[in-house]
């Protein structure tokens, strides 16, 4: 199939030049597909899923380039997360210091401290709305055990598709994660994007707050950075009580 009868698919009329556009395309795709597959429609699923693959290809043969599944920025090949991200999924790992050694930290840490969670899901956005209605709307579907082994690995695989489309397949995690049912795994990815979409708060506080420079570590450990820095980088779009009360809401600080 090639790009101008997917696009007839898709109904699709603008250009596609982009890697974005064609990202963008695929996301459409995505949701009709969704739609398709409510309404009983498998043959139209079909064939958007067809459309969906080429601007999949296309967005891919565009760019090689490899990006933190956090923050977006350039990494190596091969790699999952930029350095600032990959220390600080090592230091959650680590346990809580204790005596002494605690109060020496108190007094160096900041007022507002990073609170690191017991579970990483604070930082792929679980705890954010759209997500957690999802999560509300099916959770007495799925049982415990089959949720909590791989909702982690699950939302990781939705983080990728919402940050790194060229990668991010759907068909792929709905195969890898067949233990859960397809539109459930549609919701939380449409859910995913809408948290990491351009203009969320969400988006902003999970994909910047922890990619500061060094005046942004405390013990070369990344902190979140102030709710001004992020309040300037959004062009003043969020004040900075409103990224303070939403970086509590997504469980990032204490």
């Amino acid at each position: 199939m090639k790009t101008n009868q997917a696009k007839a698919i898709a109904g699709i009329k603008y250009n596609l030049t982009t890697r974005k556009d064609f990202a963008d395309a695929e996301h459409h795709c995505v949701k009709l597909i969704v739609s398709a597959r409510k309404e009983g429609n498998d043959a139209r699923a079909a064939e958007l899923s067809a459309a969906k693959s080429v601007f999949q290809k296309r967005a891919r043969a565009i760019t090689a380039r490899n990006t933190c599944a956090v923050c977006g920025v350039t990494i190596a090949r091969g790699a999952t997360h930029c350095r600032i991200h990959q220390r600080n999924m090592k230091a959650m790992a680590l346990p809580p210091a204790s005596g002494s050694d605690q109060k020496i930290k108190d007094r160096i840490t900041p007022r507002r401290k990073f609170k690191r969670p017991s579970d990483p899901l604070a930082l792929l956005g679980y705890y954010a709305t759209p997500v957690q209605k999802i999560v509300k709307r099916w959770r007495n579907k799925i049982s415990d055990d089959i949720f909590k082994a791989n909702i982690e690995s699950l939302m990781i695989a939705c983080v990728y598709s919402a940050t790194r489309p060229a990668t991010g397949k759907v068909d792929e995690i709905i195969e890898r994660f067949s233990q859960f049912k397809k539109p459930f795994i549609f919701d939380l990815i449409l859910a995913v994007e809408n948290v990491f979409a351009k203009d969320s708060l969400s988006g902003l506080i999970l994909k910047q707050g922890f990619s500061g420079d060094e005046s942004d570590c405390m013990n070369e450990e990344p902190q979140l950075r102030t709710w001004e820095k992020l309040s300037a980088i959004s062009k003043g779009r969020f004040s900075s009580n409103h990224i303070k009360v939403a970086a509590k809401r997504l469980k990032l600080t204490a």
